[in-house]
């Protein structure tokens, strides 16, 4: 299993805070495609070459003192078609880490680029949450814009 870690220069509650907004999903990967209907989140995907929405719910689990589990889930017709999930963990009162687990069950090539650009990612939100903008290099944005294409149009 691969373990993806980052640690970020912000308190644990406006992490969660942040986190908790399906909608800010927009913001820092490469789910751009989202709507908010009615207080929901729904991303636009593609399914046999027709657009289709997937509503994202995120759930804040505490595990134990200092630690959070963080989880979005993507629902099509009642059903979780996709989920993703992290580790928050406060450091000190100023600090946390993200840990992300890449399981082996993934095949190779797609695995290997999952964690591109979960580290691309990861990234992007260290730099949101610790300064409120990011700035990002032309070859990481086109890694973004690929996988983000084939989202879309897959």
């Amino acid at each position: 299993m691969a373990v993806l870690t980052i640690d970020i220069g912000s308190p644990r509650i406006e992490v969660i805070d942040y986190l908790k907004e399906p909608f800010n999903l927009r913001l820092w990967t490469v789910h751009r495609d989202l709507y908010c209907i009615k207080d929901k989140c729904y991303e636009a995907i593609s399914i046999d070459g027709q657009v289709q929405f997937a509503e994202i719910r995120c759930q804040i689990m505490p595990k134990h003192e200092g630690m959070h589990i963080v989880t979005f889930s993507w629902y099509r017709n009642g059903e979780i078609t996709k989920r993703f999930g992290f580790q928050v963990i406060e450091d000190s009162p100023a600090e946390i880490t993200l840990k992300v687990d890449i399981p082996d069950t993934i095949p190779k090539e797609r695995r290997n680029t999952m964690i591109t650009v979960i580290n691309i990612e990861l990234g992007i939100l260290k730099q949101l949450l610790e300064n409120s903008a990011y700035t990002i290099n032309e070859a990481d944005a086109s890694i973004l814009q690929s996988y983000h294409e084939k989202l879309l149009f897959t």
